[in-house]
């Protein structure tokens, strides 16, 4: 859904709302023309489900997901790589204070919270 604010001439600011990453998001952008802002705005959209698709960590369908759970991708795609190599490359930079590794880590002390204990040591591998 596509709105426009109502202003002088000139640009005018058009926000449309979408769901993506398991949210709400929001697009806002000054164009003069309608058609093309709601043509803008659905283009974004379409790139942050194409990002969430591949790398949502809820979606057994992604990749990230299949990465986190198997630790191995038999194909992974070509801007999952991407992403991955700078994130290695970040963590670097940080010391390790950055790291893309985290989520299983994270999943195995919320299953054994759930469970009032601690991971196994084979978990926190």
């Amino acid at each position: 859904m596509v709105r426009s604010a109502p202003q002088a001439a000139g640009p005018r600011l058009f926000t449309g709302a979408a769901l993506a990453f398991g949210t709400s998001i929001s697009v806002t952008l000054a164009h003069d023309d309608q058609r093309q802002a709601e043509l803008a705005i659905e283009d974004a959209f379409d790139a942050a489900r194409r990002v969430d698709r591949l790398m949502s960590i809820y979606n057994p369908d992604s990749q990230v997901f299949q990465l986190n759970r198997d630790g191995f991708l038999a194909r992974p795609d070509p801007h999952l790589l991407v992403v991955l190599e700078q994130a290695r490359q970040l963590s670097l930079l940080s010391g390790g204070a950055f790291d893309v590794t985290v989520q299983p880590l994270w999943r195995a002390f919320d299953e054994a919270q759930a469970g009032a204990g601690l991971p196994t040591e084979r978990q926190r591998r």
